[in-house]
């Protein structure tokens, strides 16, 4: 089986409420992230 991973980027420039709204966004995956992460590492120090 042959996969092939293609990538493309987009430069954005969002305006100050978009900028607001991005960034509340990223706070959101950051806090889901690393409480999965702690989770897990608690899990399996157990």
């Amino acid at each position: 089986m042959i996969t092939i991973l293609l990538n493309q980027k987009y430069e954005i420039y969002p305006n100050e409420k978009q900028k607001e709204m991005l960034d509340r966004w990223l706070q959101y995956c950051r806090q889901t992230y690393n409480s999965a992460l702690l989770d897990k590492q608690r899990k399996y120090n157990r």
